[in-house]
């Protein structure tokens, strides 16, 4: 390989993997979306200010047909708010944190990089009302 493509190849994997991306939640691989939209209640590894979990918020239909999808990021920066529900390994999670309503955000289908498992009904309906809290909708 010539010399300028060498150069060339390093720095697209320096540019495309950025600084400090790895932990355990994160690992080393940064794959794209390529099988089906997430789903309402999944919990997805997803390429925002860092790789970070998120919940899924939007309804099903509108994670198929829309380009973003509308997400709760997650945070070990444990919180206790009523906009906050705290989440953990019995959801599924390896460490403790909280998904915050508060800083709910839509996220281009392609930053969705691995499924990292699913909410049961009972969570849903906690962040349902962590949301409507946010919103100043009780």
């Amino acid at each position: 390989m010539p010399p300028s493509l060498v150069a060339m190849t390093i720095f697209l994997l320096v540019v495309t993997s950025g600084p400090g991306q790895m932990s355990a939640w994160t690992g080393s691989e940064r794959p794209t979306l390529t099988g089906d939209p997430p789903r309402r209640g999944e919990i997805w590894l997803a390429d925002l200010d860092k790789l970070r979990p998120v919940v899924i918020m939007h309804r099903d239909f509108a994670g198929r047909a829309l380009n973003a999808v509308l997400v709760a990021p997650l945070t070990t920066t444990l919180r206790d708010i009523p906009t906050a529900v705290r989440l953990g390994p019995a959801d599924g999670i390896d460490r403790d944190c909280i998904a915050s309503l508060d800083n709910l955000t839509l996220v281009a289908r392609e930053r969705f990089r691995r499924p990292m498992g699913r909410l049961g009904p009972d969570r849903m309906t906690e962040l349902c009302r962590a949301l409507a809290v946010a919103l100043a909708c009780e």
